[in-house]
């Protein structure tokens, strides 16, 4: 709620509430009204995590974003994505990395942990990516050049992890970003602190948008919107350590927005048909229960309005009393934990 993101009735109170809402979700009208909230809570957890991402860049690049009123999905990534590479075009030619005896010695270790097969290509690699733009007299590679060269050790190394047509060319793919990482951290050793804090920035929010991008072009993210599953599976696949260890403990990068996510903005409304299909369905073959349904389907329509479900998140979340009170009231009720009216839309929908 703090970060801006919208919850459903049911997924703020959880328990029963979030099954009896999961059962509304499958009936006409007043389904379709659960269903919009839904969305909308999934589309909050989009721009929420865009906000994320340009956290690192300050408020100047996130009002910069803001300006463009983007929407979520496809667009706003594409922006995002324009956003850090203009800054990072701006940033690194000011940098200066020195090819000194550390860099020497890191760049043999990572040669020697290489089979032989693919050693010549790294070799090769190093000549056309290092060797080829330092300067002779400093042994340092500044400006342009030293962009292009991060830029070239990048895509070189992600299209050689994809490549097939050798079994260690993943290997070697990894090799050229560890290459990568060296030069950067000798470009932080010898760079203008100010500039070694804006490269850090760029690099803690390219970092954050790798896992957006990854969620936001899954096959089931609808034109880029993605869900909190996805997002999830997109913090899970960028954990690097050991056995994703950091995901198991819980502290992988974005997981404390991915997991919560994951597990309270359940989607609404299962199964292989549309939830107006199997309330229509649960209409015919029982219609007296449909019309108790309806009924109680009725006394919620209210609170899944988009003014009344914004007012009950404003109202549970206002302070812990507040909601323990908001639960007790509801299993006095029954209303969302499976009283009479729960228990009626169950019946129509033959749960």
């Amino acid at each position: 709620s703090d970060r801006g993101i919208r919850l459903t009735p049911g997924e703020l109170v959880g328990g029963a509430a979030s099954r009896i809402e999961n059962g509304l979700a499958a009936l006409p009208i007043v389904g379709d009204m659960v269903r919009g909230r839904a969305r909308e809570g999934v589309e909050s957890l989009n721009s929420a995590v865009y906000r994320d991402v340009l956290a690192p860049l300050g408020t100047r690049y996130q009002g910069l974003f803001n300006r463009g009123n983007h929407r979520v999905g496809n667009e706003a990534v594409a922006e995002i994505s324009d956003i850090l590479e203009r800054r990072y075009q701006a940033v690194v030619p000011r940098l200066t990395a020195a090819v000194d005896n550390q860099v020497i010695t890191e760049a043999q270790a990572i040669g020697r942990h290489l089979p032989g097969s693919v050693l010549p290509e790294y070799r090769d690699a190093v000549r056309r990516y290092v060797d080829s733009v330092l300067d002779p007299t400093t042994d340092t590679i500044t400006g342009a050049r030293l962009h292009d060269t991060f830029r070239s050790l990048r895509e070189a190394g992600d299209r050689l992890r994809r490549s097939n047509a050798n079994p260690w060319h993943r290997e070697l793919g990894d090799a050229l970003h560890e290459l990568r990482d060296t030069l950067m951290r000798s470009a932080e050793r010898h760079s203008p602190p100010a500039d070694v804090t804006r490269f850090r920035n760029i690099n803690s929010a390219y970092a954050r948008f790798v896992r957006l991008r990854d969620a936001a072009s899954r096959v089931t993210s609808d034109e880029g919107v993605f869900s909190p599953a996805n997002l999830h599976s997109a913090v899970r696949a960028a954990d690097a350590s050991a056995g994703k260890g950091n995901v198991a403990r819980g502290t992988a990068l974005m997981q404390d927005v991915s997991g919560s996510a994951r597990a309270i903005m359940t989607p609404k409304g299962g199964g292989s048909l549309t939830a107006e299909r199997l309330g229509l369905f649960g209409a015919i073959t029982q219609p007296a229960a449909a019309l108790k349904g309806a009924a109680a389907a009725a006394q919620l329509a209210a609170l899944y309005s988009r003014p009344g479900a914004r007012a009950f998140q404003y109202a549970a979340t206002a302070s812990p009393r507040t909601r323990a009170a908001l639960r007790r009231a509801a299993e006095r009720t029954g209303v969302m934990m499976g009283g009479p009216a729960g228990a009626a839309a169950d019946e129509a929908i033959g749960w």
